[in-house]
């Protein structure tokens, strides 16, 4: 219906890592989830046109663990990476959340600078609407006020130079999340 390319999807509760082609739909979805016994909470994956990977343009999925992954698209312009990822909500362990940041630093520090980034995912975050204070990183059309992972968030998109797009683009609020605690 809005012939996507690229999507990413969370909390799909799948065990180890795989693809799958959807021939009728069009679609290859690739997934990271828990290791086999563990509990099944999380799970991330990568949907991608089967064309895509048809040419030759789509790398093999690199599955990090249950919460990130990530897929590169190679073509003669540029080469880009698709991270997606499902953040540790507030009531997880400190270690948890820090260990997941770290986890994803690590992925965008081992991609080529050259190499543009594309992170999509549940960052289970509110970063707020104070873009005066995250200049070129935050955008005027934030919202709500920030909770410590959207602090978390924006101190990683600093750190790594990244801007997080979707509050630079003006749209109704109810666009702007997929969920709100009812507060």
């Amino acid at each position: 219906r809005y012939n996507v390319d690229v999507a990413a999807l969370q909390e799909t509760h799948l065990r180890d890592s795989g693809q799958l082609q959807e021939k009728e739909a069009g679609y290859t979805f690739m997934w990271s989830g828990c290791d086999e016994g563990e509990t099944n909470y999380y799970g991330v994956a990568i949907c991608v046109k089967t064309g895509l990977i048809q040419k030759g343009i789509v790398s093999e999925p690199n599955c990090i663990n249950d919460r990130i992954m990530s897929v590169t698209i190679k073509d003669h312009h540029s080469d880009i990476t698709f991270i997606n990822c499902y953040a540790p909500t507030l009531n997880d362990d400190v270690h948890v959340i820090e260990s997941f940041y770290e986890t994803l630093k690590q992925v965008i520090e081992n991609i080529p600078r050259k190499q543009d980034i594309i992170i999509a995912g549940d960052f289970n975050a509110r970063v707020g609407k104070n873009y005066s204070e995250w200049k070129g990183i935050l955008g005027p059309h934030g919202l709500g006020a920030r909770n410590a992972n959207g602090l978390r968030l924006l101190q990683l998109c600093s750190q790594q130079k990244l801007c997080i797009k979707n509050s630079f683009f003006q749209q109704k609020d109810k666009y702007k999340t997929t969920w709100q605690h009812p507060r």
